[in-house]
């Protein structure tokens, strides 16, 4: 009778034990997808971040080829008032 309640004892151990292990195979699982998808979107953020630097770049730089284009022409435009001057 001691050894069928052991056995019993020991089965229902057994279950508890592999249902832990299942779920902590689980979470396990579940941590490291929400890890993956934090590196995917971190890596995905990376990526913007660095294409709206670019795109900063350039922007700055079409703004400062505009103000030069601006200051060329008001120079042209100062030119030619001094040459009607002398027409």
């Amino acid at each position: 009778m001691v050894e069928s309640y052991n056995m019993i004892l020991m089965a229902q151990f057994k279950g508890y034990f592999n249902s832990e292990n299942v779920k902590s195979k689980e979470f396990s699982d579940k941590v490291h997808f929400v890890d993956e998808k934090i590196k995917e979107v971190t890596h995905q953020k990376a990526e913007q971040d660095y294409k709206q630097e670019l795109i900063n770049a350039l922007i700055q730089s079409k703004d400062k080829m505009i103000a030069e284009l601006n200051e060329r022409i008001e120079s042209l435009e100062a030119s030619e008032n001094d040459l009607k001057q002398y027409i």
